[in-house]
């Protein structure tokens, strides 16, 4: 099994998105900026691009202290987060295999990368 692969099996087990989800239900900002911080992080390095923004505009809101509109980001972000799980769960159960896993995450990052330059040309 190649590393990404097992590093990308292994985000399904990891518990930022619940513990982000009870911080933000219980109000605590200060806890809820430090998962989403990591889940971004997380994110990133897989190359999770959609999940990645998600998690970066959540952190950013926590970070100047607006719980509600981290509150307002959270479907979104739960989402694309069940949109990465499920990707990743035929993985883990053998019925994909890494090259694949791979492969798509290399055109969800260029897809990323087209879709920021567009909005940049129309921004513009």
């Amino acid at each position: 099994m190649e590393l990404y692969e097992r590093l990308a099996i292994k985000f399904l087990d990891d518990r930022h998105v619940e513990a982000l989800l009870r911080r933000i239900e219980a109000g605590d900002s200060e806890a809820a900026y430090r998962e989403a911080h990591s889940l971004k992080g997380v994110a990133g390095n897989l190359s999770f691009s959609a999940l990645y923004r998600q998690a970066s505009a959540l952190s950013d809101a926590l970070c100047a202290g607006d719980l509600g509109s981290a509150r307002a980001l959270m479907p979104q972000l739960l989402r694309v987060y069940d949109d990465v799980v499920s990707m990743l769960e035929p993985c883990r159960q053998g019925e994909r295999s890494s090259d694949a896993l791979v492969r798509d995450a290399e055109q969800r990052a260029e897809d990323d990368r087209r879709h920021r330059l567009s909005s940049e040309r129309i921004g513009a």
